[in-house]
């Protein structure tokens, strides 16, 4: 097989803008589309493999996964084996307990339902995740999995071959267009949604088979084309962003412009000139380690509490990644890739050998929720309120959602909100409320607006959230109607967004005058900045003390809602929770937290509420 040096300098186009975006680096701010890039590259190297093999009638389905093995494992075990030391030296046990699901997760290659699962790539968390970077070899795998499998049954059948291709491709792109407007998480890390990319990198495989000319053999051509499609990556590399709803129809920037490339640019002269070069061919090389090696650094790095930062620091980082990129390429890469040094057998078992160690030491992580016992007692009792929280949180309201009444004696209670209306069926629960009401909830999100109104305000709503909200419960459902018009109370609560706070006043006069019930809005809550770290910083024999400022937005918001509610509609959470505006507690009398987010409650936290709750609107 004939190597292309432009496409290792592709890969280093790939390589780098992920590496500068995650060291924070606005101008990169859609450099996570280096992996799409490497989505592309990967089925047109792997078809290209299959195909040239199968041509010398030398092809074998073990053979295949031997590469594999010999291509992936090595570098990653070595990346994970290498963070071990760091992640118990610098992370807290809720972390470490991530951080072992990842070491279980890689091994099976189902990292990318792991980081799905834990809600995302753009949060604010994720960054501190040392391993959220390998859904994607995640996603690639499970693509090894079915692809040579099906090919090879039917890649002479070439009607069937490229009808079947047609149909994929456009099938997961549709739903990656569909789903990344309902839920992009979902999109973003799962292989349906993922797949057409690998399998375009297939198409230019086929097409270039046997060295044929694509589509024209006149240079011109291929310069203009080939550079189009340098100029489509690094369109998407400098004006996409988080707020870019992607994959979806985006994706197809950077992966046509990769495909443009890999079929134009072994007959240009500049594009194969500029790839070409030693700088990006070597950068190109160790592209994988170094992207292996990337985020565990800044992931730690942030981690370490050290309060340096800047680009140029990031810079540093980022280099550091590269050179031990290198060394990974060098001294693991490349003798796991000598077959004269290892069998295919010893491939294998160590590979087995290797992948049960580390499921072992994850699970050991896991089921002791992150050595805990690392730190003080006092500490220890800390850190423990911080574990599982999030599911605290979620799970009575989701258990609840949209519920119907039964016939019973008690009044029937409707929550309606976001994650504060789940704090709020927490409260009710921790108080003991929750034997005076039949409960039933309704996740309404912030973006999507907690409004009753006979108006359309979806121009309110983020672009990228429209699609979704509009597939999501509302007001109009007839299940919400339904347990509108059953309901005995209903209660409001949510991270209102101001523009929302502003239409509030009418939205609840619709749902008086409409439905006759009581009602309550709950107003939004801050405890100020909160993270483990800075938690344990403060001294045990001060924590009972402890106070913060709650966010200047929150408070400006809590009051244009008091303003503007009447007094029997209004709970303050706010001045309930806090004693001043300017001091929030974290901690009660006997230290234990009241919130684990600075916005959300613990299970004392709510226990709080529930009383706040009982002394505003009464039993």
């Amino acid at each position: 097989m004939q190597y292309r040096r432009e496409i290792d300098g592709l890969r280093a186009l790939a390589v780098l803008p992920v590496i500068l975006f995650h060291a924070g680096f606005e101008i990169f701010s859609g450099g996570f589309v280096g992996v799409d890039v490497f989505f592309v590259l990967s089925g047109y190297l792997i078809t290209r493999l299959i195909v040239n093999e199968m041509d010398q009638g030398e092809f074998s389905i073990t053979g295949f996964y031997e590469r594999r093995a010999r291509r992936i494992l090595p570098a990653l075990f070595f990346v994970m084996a290498c963070s071990i030391p760091f992640a118990w030296l610098l992370l807290l046990p809720s972390d470490f307990v991530d951080f072992a699901q990842s070491l279980i997760a890689n091994p099976l290659f189902v990292a990318n339902f792991l980081f799905w699962m834990e809600r995302g790539y753009f949060g604010v968390a994720t960054e501190l995740k040392p391993l959220i970077h390998t859904w994607s070899l995640s996603v690639e795998e499970q693509f090894y999995v079915f692809f040579p499998l099906i090919f090879t049954l039917i890649w002479k059948k070439t009607l069937l071959l490229y009808a079947l291709l047609g149909l994929v491709i456009i099938g997961s792109l549709t739903a990656s267009y569909v789903i990344t407007n309902l839920h992009f998480d979902t999109a973003f890390f799962l292989l349906p949604t993922r797949a057409w990319e690998l399998l375009i990198g297939t198409c230019a495989a086929l097409l270039l088979r046997k060295n044929k000319p694509a589509f024209t053999s006149n240079k011109t051509i291929n310069d203009v084309l080939s550079f189009l499609g340098l100029t489509l990556i690094v369109i998407a590399v400098m004006f996409f962003n988080n707020s870019t709803p992607f994959p979806g129809l985006y994706a197809l920037i950077p992966a046509s412009g990769t495909w443009l490339v890999i079929v134009f640019s072994e007959r240009s002269n500049y594009a194969k000139t500029f790839l070409g070069t030693p700088i990006l061919v070597f950068l190109g090389l160790i592209s994988y380690s170094a992207y292996l090696w990337h985020q565990p650094i800044f992931s730690f790095y942030k981690h370490s509490g050290i309060t340096l930062s800047g680009p140029i620091l990031y810079l540093g980082l980022g280099l550091l990644s590269i050179f031990l990129g290198f060394l990974s390429w060098k001294y693991v890469e490349q003798p796991f890739r000598n077959r004269s040094y290892l069998n295919r057998a010893t491939i294998f078992k160590l590979s087995i050998g290797c992948s049960a160690i580390f499921i072992a030491l994850g699970s050991i992580g896991y089921f002791m929720n992150g050595f805990p016992t690392r730190y003080g007692a006092e500490d220890r009792k800390l850190l423990t309120q911080f574990i599982d929280v999030t599911d605290y949180t979620q799970k009575r309201f989701d258990s609840l959602e949209l519920k119907k009444f039964s016939e019973h004696e008690k009044p029937n209670l409707l929550i309606i909100g976001d994650s504060f209306a789940k704090d709020v069926v927490n409260a009710v629960y921790e108080n003991g409320m929750n034997a005076h009401y039949e409960i039933s909830t309704v996740q309404i999100n912030s973006e999507c607006g907690n409004l009753f109104l006979d108006f359309d305000f979806t121009e309110n709503i983020p672009k990228k959230n429209r699609a979704r909200c509009e597939f999501l419960d509302s007001y109009e459902s007839p299940a919400v109607r339904d347990l509108l018009g059953k309901s005995d109370e209903i209660w409001l609560a949510s991270s209102w967004k101001p523009w929302v706070a502003e239409l509030l006043p009418e939205s609840v006069n619709n749902l008086r005058d409409t439905f006759e019930k009581p009602l309550y809005v709950f107003g939004p809550k801050n405890f100020g900045t909160v993270s483990q770290k800075s938690m344990l910083d403060i001294p045990v024999d001060e924590r009972d003390t402890f106070t913060q400022v709650p966010s200047p937005d929150v408070v400006a918001l809590n009051n244009l809602m008091e303003n503007s509610l009447p007094d029997d509609v209004f709970v303050n959470v706010l001045e309930g929770f806090c004693e001043t505006k300017s001091g929030c507690r974290l901690f009660t009398d006997e230290g234990e937290l009241i919130s684990y987010d600075g916005s959300h409650v613990t299970k004392v936290g709510a226990s709080i509420y529930g009383r706040l709750i009982a002394s505003s609107i009464g039993d």
